[in-house]
């Protein structure tokens, strides 16, 4: 099967990138500058990493809030409608499945952008105690960049 690209793979690969395979997506995984110059752009100006391929879950309704709060590390109740936190998910015993960011887009919605590897796994996988609605989206084709700097 032929891996994935996604509408940046061409400005990775025009910019040098050295692709591999990851959950069905060709992903670049390094640069000709080295690992060693990218942290030091990310750490002194500004980082940006490639979602476009990551797994995306709309979850509303008046509980969404709660049902997220029960299942992620971070205070999603206090975050504010237009703002992102990252986030665990974590199991019922504390430990981690895997990091994540959640978007909240309006007072009772919210996007949680999962691992394109785990989609199914991570929130599919979770049962539902709460009176929401979960909206599963394979990795859609889109523009998306995560800042992962100082700057913005």
């Amino acid at each position: 099967m032929h891996a994935q690209q996604t509408s940046l793979y061409q400005w990775h690969a025009s910019a040098g990138a050295r692709f591999t395979s990851f959950a069905g997506w060709e992903m670049p995984l390094q640069y000709p500058g080295g690992s060693i110059a990218e942290h030091q752009l990310t750490r002194n100006s500004v980082g940006l990493f490639d979602i476009s391929h990551m797994g995306q879950v709309y979850v509303e309704g008046p509980q969404a809030a709660a049902w997220l709060a029960s299942l992620v590390s971070a205070d999603i109740t206090a975050l504010e409608v237009g703002l992102s936190t990252y986030a665990l998910l974590c199991r019922e015993d504390g430990g981690v499945i895997d990091d994540l960011f959640v978007y909240r887009l309006a007072e009772q919605r919210y996007l949680v952008v999962v691992n394109a590897a785990r989609l199914v796994v991570e929130i599919t996988g979770v049962t539902d105690p709460m009176a929401v609605t979960i909206q599963t989206l394979i990795p859609v084709i889109m523009e998306n960049m995560e800042n992962m700097g100082p700057e913005m």
